[in-house]
C-alpha cells in the first residue's frame, strides 16, 4: 500500500484467503477495515464483490468468530440488493457446517 501501490480487489482477496487459511484474524480486520476505507464496497456489481464477501465470511467463520461472518454476509446483501451469487451463500451454509450450526445452516439453505 505504500509507494503508491494501490491494490484492487483481487490483492485484497488473496490477502484474505491467506489470512482466513493462517488464521490471522487481526491481519483480515486491518483488509477488512482497509475495503471500507477505500469504499469498494461501491463496486457491488463485479463478480470480485462476490468473492471478497466469500473471503471475508470464511475469514471470520475460519477463526471462530461466526457471528461476524453472518453479519458480513446480511450487510453485504443489502448492498448487493438481495443478489448474491450462489457461491457466497455456499461459504455461510459451510461456515455454518463447521461450526456445527445445522439449523442455521438449513435455514438459510431454505
Amino acid at each position: 500500500i505504500n509507494d503508491g501501490f494501490k491494490p484492487d480487489l483481487v490483492t485484497y482477496n488473496t490477502l484474505l484467503s491467506l489470512y482466513a487459511n493462517t488464521g490471522n484474524l487481526q491481519a483480515g480486520k486491518h483488509i477488512h477495515n482497509l475495503l471500507q476505507k477505500q469504499q469498494l464496497w461501491a463496486y457491488t456489481n463485479c463478480k470480485e464483490f462476490d468473492f471478497t464477501v466469500s473471503c471475508l465470511i470464511k475469514l471470520y467463520a475460519s477463526c471462530g468468530d461466526i457471528r461476524t461472518a453472518r453479519q458480513v454476509f446480511d450487510n453485504s446483501l443489502q448492498l448487493k440488493g438481495f443478489m448474491f451469487d450462489i457461491s457466497v451463500y455456499n461459504t455461510m451454509i459451510s461456515c455454518y457446517a463447521w461450526h456445527g450450526c445445522g439449523y442455521e445452516a438449513l435455514e438459510l439453505f431454505q
